[in-house]
Parts: C-alpha cells; structure tokens; sequence
C-alpha cells in the first residue's frame, strides 16, 4: 500500500490496522526529521516561517537570512544577501564598513 508510511508517528489508523499519512492534516512528528519543514511542534509538523522564533526552513540564522529579512551583525549567513550590511564574512555577518574615499 502506498499510503502505508509503517509508523504511528507520521500517520493516522486506516482501521485495518495499517497507518497512513494523513493529507489533509499536518503529519505527526517525534522529531524535526520527521518534517519536511523541519519544524516539529507539540507532535505536529509546523511549517516553516521568518518569525516563530526557531532557525528553520531556509533561514541562515534565527529568524533572519534566506527568505527571510536580513540578519544584524555576528549572525550566521552563506552569503551577503543574508545580512542587512550586505556582507558575510567566514559565515557571519559583518559590520559595514567603507574606507573614506572609497
């Protein structure tokens, strides 16, 4: 079968015994592994966003980078879109700084 995911974690009774996914609703979770958004919520799969207070989806640090608005000086980045100075440095956002005359 299919639908049968073969855990009670990510899925609801099918009532032959079998445990299947169930579409309408967000999957069951033990652990953010267990989500595609790898965010798991009080045994539910949340989805991702730019303000629950947890580094998900495809935040570069808490909140901030990636999809999200740009994060502040010391947070974690991949790339200078990821910070509001427009400059990540060795995975952190960094001050920006102009030299005169530049």
């Amino acid at each position: 079968d299919k639908g049968n995911v073969g855990s009670r974690a990510l899925g609801v009774a099918r009532g032959d015994g079998l445990w299947v996914r169930d579409r309408d609703a967000p999957a069951r979770c033990v652990s953010r592994s267990d989500c595609e958004s790898e965010w798991c919520q009080a045994g539910r799969c949340a989805d991702a966003s730019c303000d629950d207070g947890v580094l998900d989806g495809v935040e570069t640090d808490v909140d901030c980078g990636g999809d999200c608005m740009g994060c502040g000086v010391g947070a974690l980045c991949r790339a200078s879109s990821d910070c509001v100075s427009a400059w990540c440095e060795a995975g952190r956002c960094l001050e920006s700084t102009f030299p005169c005359g530049a």
